[in-house]
């Protein structure tokens, strides 16, 4: 017997269990055979597949698809050819996509794809599924129409009293309506006798009446008039006060009227019924459809004792009685077992899905994985002994079930590969020769490579990676305009380029990786760096002692790699080509903060007692302790950090939040794409070697596997990564071609001191690649880098573990001194070390060591180095008295036998297992710092061009940096103007010009280009903004009109940006209406920094902190210059506002922009307190911060204003009444505008740190200009 449907953690939010768990319980309950039927994916199946092999189970592999309606059918593999077509009807099914309700895609299997993969296919078998399967769904129709009117009248019951209460409004209110029209009716009667024309009449009694044949006498006539006034007053204020019952009456019945409506839809209406027979006469047409495409085809059958079973399997198992069509038993079975925690840990997980968290029902402790005696019990309960026995015994089918997965490689092959291999090496060895620039080590180490990769069958892989980047080259120099211009045909891409003009650019980096090490892969132009010059291992990338598939990383100019990829399928075929899944697990933290939102929404989702806002503060308020949490994991694991996370938990329930984190830490959280993994497959289509699914997000197919797993399939993997810093220098060196007509190789330029002195030495690394943290530009200054072996050094170096020898190596590097060790007392070492000033810090020095000092080769040395990594105790064991004493069937002689000390070699090979768990690879370094050393250099020769580059490669968050970095090399930046931007950053008379492009909110280059001056459409300028409006009409869109006008692209025109938006928004856009706005036009400069920061990122169009002294004259700290700890910064505020922080706390954040950089400062308990309230008097205002800085924020103390003056006013403080006194005044102004500079003449008291120091008794200091006047302060003559 076997266990047929089973599903795992790949049912994404709808099982925790993982294929592992699931093949250890088959184990475990002693069944041989079982299968994994996932919903609609077979992510798992890998995984799966190794568990059946390491527990000796056979794991059988098969889906659970969704058919047309949503309906389940399950379909198994019975050996390898029928999991192949189930991976093509996946395939064929995600090309049938639908989007649920919730957001998510489904792959659906429709009957014609059905058909195509699986009619009198007998390479797999097909259930019908659970419940929810295709003939359960028909024979439930009437069942499911009965229990839906029971749920919605007893739902009907929640909204009765509103619905009874609605009718007792309403009838108040129609009762009103009516009284108050009779009475306005009785009012009417009146009318005619308070007219002025009827008491006219009422001096000549005889023409009035009163009825027919009545005489009225004038005074009475008067009285009727009186008791007119009266009875309408009377009648009037019955009307209003009947009109307040009214209005009341109606708010009271429209508060209740949507749960009236939902109360009368409820109970309305009766639901029509499906004749039982039509029902049954429908199942067996669907059963013969089904049992007629599968040769193979049972009725499933299950029972975890929801009603819907006991009333259906019995039908189902008379139905395949009838049809001849055999049963199969089966328990959809989400968790292992039907412990607390099991259900637990998918009850959380299910939370994701629902967005609320779900009650447990005695259903769904049933889903667990039974044993053969508990299902045969569940299900006798449903269909009798008989019929249960039977389904039993069919699941010997499984037995049957033999799926293998093929070794085969399935690599693209190039023809006549190993000739044009030759080839491309002996042009390439030619041109060196040309130079100079080959030497016997080259030939021999060229010899060695190219041995070993033909060894190794590595040559096709080497040609294939080879061609794209050489595609990637042709392709560099062509703008980011005209990408989408490339010839499909890409045999023509070449001749394209040629007579575009499109030569100044790059396309592909220098390398990346342990690839950059070969002396092959830069020969054929797979990388740009000489590994001989920089002394890179090859080893490090193809090790003969190690098979494994080589891995070339390849970095490609972001808006270029979909091309790229594109030329792959090109070249291979469109099918050939797929991008690779990666599957996301919840870490310790995401574990923790979704255990939180569970028990929150337990906590509060069901008390009807609260409001939905109320409930949802409070579920807000609650999931912040897993935030809390969160931030106390310490390590990659919950485990490491249990003690300090349990002491921080003060309630059950928040340790509770610790224990389901527990449950779910590990599991699938979700699916995504790998950044640069692509797969290329020996046919035309890969769909035949592995499943694949579609990732809509991304418009794209990617593997149903990881990257271990694609190679474990034998398919080639390539990693081709964007790179926006290769856009960058690529743009950079457009525009110096466009501004300067020189073509730059980046790839040929020579180490200039300048960059270094200027660039590296001096910390003024922003825009940098790598090197451009606030960390990185105090170690450049205390390095002080003179060469590119010093910047792959540091690049190595500045990461966890290397850190601790910085200090030391900086000291060496500037004082000669070195400590001794075990490492300066081996001269054998020396040569290793040089670069390093006698520390290791790459993984190539390890290998250099074992090789240099006990005689390893390098393949060999490199596997102790990655057993050191991953801590194999045993191994290193063995390999330690290698190295020392040597190991002749190895091939080591050993230290000893090298002349080297034991006792100083065993402290050595101690050393380089701590240095192995950081070890860097020098190659991507070398590779990495080249690329800076390019954004350097590009940034000291040619800044405009470089930071014009800039804001077209960053976004718009980084442009006030970018704005500070322009302003530090005194490059000025032009505000957009509709007259002069382009879609993209320009250079203009020698200044920066703000493209269109950069404005949040505008992101379609062909909207752009059809209004923008210069192109073909629009040559001339515009002259007004009425001519712009009626040049466009109707054809933009109002939100890009907006981002145009209050970006100031309109300034030129109408300077107050307020006004040009209303008169584009009243459509009254005449020449005559706007000359009138011209006229009476003020320019407001807060609302313009106000929304330049909103769609420019910084304010352009002025500077708010133009006037106000330096950042050192006032005692500040220049943003750029921020070290953590006490001190006080000044600058503009950009933004105020009131928020609470993660661990709920209320505090106030003033995004502050200075001159050289911007941070946020954070007033939270006491400083909360003082200054939030009318906290919007610090939006755009200068104001001068103090407190305890930490990375780029402030936890702030006080906050005051700025003032642009730089008079200094002198005081004398020589008491303790005078001390008090300007203590007791600064404590009362504080926060008032008109900061100025005070000068105290302190003789008494203790001012250390408090001030800034003058002069021995001189002390300076910032407070409002009242503080001035109550001390009586006089204004400061001296220098």
């Amino acid at each position: 017997m076997g266990i047929l449907h089973v599903h795992s953690m790949y049912s994404l939010h709808d099982s925790a269990q993982t294929p592992k768990e699931i093949v250890a319980k088959a184990k475990e309950l002693g069944v041989k055979s079982i299968a994994l039927t996932d919903h609609g994916t077979l992510l798992g199946i890998p995984s799966f597949m190794k568990a059946g092999a390491e527990y000796g189970i056979n794991a059988v592999p098969g889906c659970e698809f969704y058919l047309e309606g949503m309906e389940h059918l399950v379909i198994v593999a019975k050996d390898y050819e029928g999991y192949v077509a189930i991976s093509r009807a996946l395939r064929d099914a995600w090309r049938s996509r639908i989007q649920s309700a919730s957001k998510r895609w489904y792959p659906v299997l429709t009957e014609e794809v059905m058909r195509r993969h699986f009619e009198g296919n007998r390479h797999v078998f097909a259930t019908t599924a659970c419940i929810g399967g295709p003939i359960a769904r028909i024979l439930l129709t009437n069942f499911r129409l009965r229990k839906k009117m029971e749920r919605s009248r007893l739902k009907a019951e929640e909204y009765r009293a509103s619905f009874e209460e609605w009718q007792q409004w309403n009838a108040e209110y129609l009762a009103c309506v009516e009284k108050i029209k009779e009475l306005k009716a009785e009012s009417a009667e009146y009318a005619p006798y308070l007219t002025r024309n009827y008491q006219k009449k009422l001096k000549d009694p005889g023409q009035i009446t009163f009825g027919e044949d009545m005489e009225l006498k004038q005074d009475d006539g008067m009285q009727l008039v009186e008791h007119a006034k009266k009875a309408v007053a009377e009648i009037k204020a019955e009307i209003d006060e009947l009109s307040g019952r009214r209005k009341n009456a109606k708010a009271m019945a429209d508060k209740r009227k949507a749960r009236k409506e939902r109360y009368e839809s409820l109970v309305g209406g009766e639901l029509e019924y499906v004749g039982e027979t039509d029902l049954t006469r429908s199942a067996k047409a669907k059963l013969a459809v089904l049992s007629g495409i599968f040769p193979d085809f049972y009725v499933e059958l299950q029972n975890h004792g929801m009603e819907e079973e006991l009333a259906v399997m019995p039908r189902l198992a008379a139905l395949a009685a009838e049809l001849g069509i055999p049963v199969i038993a089966a328990n959809d079975a989400h968790i292992p077992d039907p412990s607390e925690d099991a259900v637990r840990s998918r009850k959380i997980l299910r939370f994701r899905y629902f967005q609320k968290a779900e009650p447990v029902t005695d259903a769904d402790r049933e889903m667990y994985i039974k044993s053969p005696e508990e299902l045969f019990r569940a299900l006798s309960n449903a269909v009798g002994e008989e019929t249960a026995a039977k389904a039993l015994e069919n699941t010997s089918i499984l037995e049957d079930c033999q799926v293998v997965f093929p070794k085969a490689g399935h690599y693209p092959a190039v023809k006549d590969g190993e000739a044009e291999f030759d080839r491309l090496i002996a042009e390439a060895k030619a041109q060196m020769q040309e130079k100079g620039a080959w030497d016997p080590a080259r030939e021999q180490r060229l010899e060695h490579e190219v041995r070993i990769i033909k060894r190794m069958g590595y040559v096709d892989y080497h040609l294939i990676v080879r061609d794209f980047c050489n595609m990637a080259r042709i392709l560099g120099g062509v703008p980011k305009s005209e990408i989408a211009n490339i010839p499909n045909d890409f045999s023509k891409a070449e001749d394209w380029c040629r007579k575009k003009g499109f030569s100044a650019g790059v396309g592909v980096g220098p390398g990346r990786g342990s690839a950059v090490g070969s002396e092959v892969c830069y020969l054929l132009g797979i990388t740009n760096v000489d590994p001989v010059r920089y002394d890179l291992l090859f080893e490090r990338f193809l090790n003969p002692e190690r098979v494994s598939m080589p891995d070339i990383d390849t970095d490609i100019k972001t808006s270029l790699r979909p091309v790229i990829i594109q030329y792959v399928k090109w070249k291979f075929g469109e099918n050939a080509v797929v991008s690779i899944a990666t599957a996301d697990t919840y870490a310790a933290k995401s574990a923790l903060q979704t255990a939180a939102r569970n028990i929150a929404s337990e906590l509060y989702d069901s008390d009807k007692e609260l409001t939905k806002a109320e409930r949802d503060e409070r579920k807000r308020k609650f999931a912040k302790h897993g935030y809390r949490l969160s931030d106390l994991v310490t390590g990659d694991n919950l485990e490491g950090s249990e003690t300090a996370i349990l002491s921080a938990c003060s309630t059950p329930e928040e340790e509770r939040i610790y224990h389901d984190a527990r449950l779910i830490e590990g599991r699938l959280a979700g699916t995504g794409m790998h950044a640069g993994g692509v797969v290329i497959s020996d046919n035309k289509d890969i769909c035949d070697y592995m499943p694949l699914h579609w990732v809509e997000e991304k418009q794209s197919w990617a593997t149903q596997c990881d990257m271990l797993e694609v190679e474990e399939h034998g398919l080639l993997k390539m990693d081709v990564l964007g790179s926006a810093t290769l856009d960058l220098i690529s743009d950079c060196l457009q525009l110096i071609r466009q501004q300067h007509g020189l073509e730059i190789d980046v790839n040929a330029l020579e180490e200039d001191p300048d960059v270094f002195r200027e660039i590296y030495a001096k910390g003024r690394t922003n825009s940098v690649f790598q090197f451009e943290s606030s960390g990185m530009k105090q170690m450049l200054k205390k390095f002080r880098p003179e060469s590119i072996e010093d910047l792959i050094l540091l690049n190595a170096c500045f990461r966890p573990g290397p850190l601790q020898y910085l200090d030391s190596i900086i000291e060496v590097k500037n004082t000669g001194r070195r400590k001794e060790s075990c490492l300066t007392k081996i001269p054998e070492l020396q040569p290793i070390l040089a670069h390093t000033y006698g520390y290791p810090i790459y993984q190539e020095q390890v290998m250099q060591i074992f090789q240099k000092l006990a005689g390893y080769s390098l393949g060999g040395a490199d596997m102790v180095r990655r057993a050191m990594s991953k801590k194999k105790t045993e191994k290193l064991a063995v390999e330690r008295k290698a190295f020392l004493y040597g190991d002749e069937a190895q091939g080591i002689r050993g230290c000893q036998a090298n002349g080297i000390d034991v006792v100083l070699a065993g402290q050595v090979f101690d050393q380089l297992m701590d240095f192995a768990k950081y070890g860097f690879n020098r190659s991507h370094a070398a590779a990495y710092t080249i690329v800076s050393y390019q954004t350097a250099w590009l940034k000291y020769h040619y800044p405009k061009e470089f930071l014009c580059a800039m804001f077209g490669n960053e976004d718009i968050s980084d442009y006030g940096r970018i704005m500070e970095e322009c302003e530090a090399l005194d490059v000025k930046v032009l505000p957009p103007d509709i007259n002069r931007s382009s879609f993209d950053f320009t250079i203009e008379d020698g200044k920066i010009r703000f493209g269109f492009g950069g404005i949040r909110g505008i992101a379609d280059r062909s909207a752009i280009n059809r209004i923008a001056v210069g192109n073909s459409r629009r040559v001339q300028a515009y002259r007004s903004l009425s001519e712009f409006l009626a040049h466009t009409g109707s054809s933009l869109d109002k939100r890009l009109m907006e981002a145009l006008i209050k970006s100031g692209c309109f300034d030129r025109f109408v300077a107050d940006r307020k006004k040009a938006f209303d008169f584009y928004g009243n459509g009254n856009c005449t020449e005559k209406e706007e000359a009138y706005l011209r006229a009476s036009a003020v320019k407001d400069v807060n609302y313009n920094m106000e929304q330049e920061e909103k769609y420019l990122g910084a304010g352009i169009s002025e500077d708010p902190l133009d006037g106000y002294p330096d950042d050192l004259e006032c005692g500040c700290v220049p943003m750029d210059a921020l070290e953590d700890g006490n001190g006080s910064v000044y600058g503009y505020v950009t933004n105020a506002a009131l928020t609470v922080s993660r661990n709920g706390r209320e505090m106030l954040v003033l995004s502050i922009r200075g001159r050289r950089g911007k941070m946020d400062a954070l007033f939270l308990g006491a400083a909360y307190q003082r200054f939030s309230g009318s906290y919007g008097r610090w939006q755009n205002a200068v104001v001068r911060v103090t407190g305890r800085i930490s990375g780029e924020r402030m936890f702030v103390e006080s906050v005051s204003y700025m003032s642009k003056s730089g008079t200094r006013f002198y005081v004398r403080i020589d008491s303790e009444e005078k001390a008090k006194g300007f203590l007791a005044a600064r404590r009362k102004h504080e926060g008032e505008p008109g900061l100025c500079r005070l000068v105290m003449d302190v003789s008494v008291g203790n001012s250390s740190g408090a001030y800034r120091a003058i002069c021995p008794r001189l002390v300076e200091t910032h407070v409002p200009e009242s503080v001035v006047e109550e001390v009586g302060a006089m204004q400061y003559k001296f220098t």
